[in-house]
């Protein structure tokens, strides 16, 4: 599986990036024929505070492409969910 990582408004560490792709890796017990993942983590500036990091994951699987989006007031709480 091919796990492509990009940053807006932020730097992509190699913690980050590490992170990243044991999260995403632990997808593939349950879906073996994950062709790639695609990760966008953003800083942005919003009234609310809580919601301030977003983790969007783009997965192609077989074909179907499923979406998830997340936000959160930390990163890596944004990346969990």
């Amino acid at each position: 599986m091919e796990i492509k990582i990009t940053g807006r408004n932020l730097e992509i560490t190699e913690n980050i990036k590490t992170y990243v792709d044991k999260k995403i890796s632990r997808l593939s017990k349950h879906m073996p024929n994950i062709g790639e993942a695609n990760v966008e983590l953003a800083d942005e500036k919003t009234k609310e505070p809580e919601e301030r990091f977003v983790a969007q994951v783009t997965i192609n699987f077989n074909g179907t492409l499923l979406r998830g989006e997340q936000r959160h007031k930390t990163l890596f709480a944004s990346i969990d969910g």
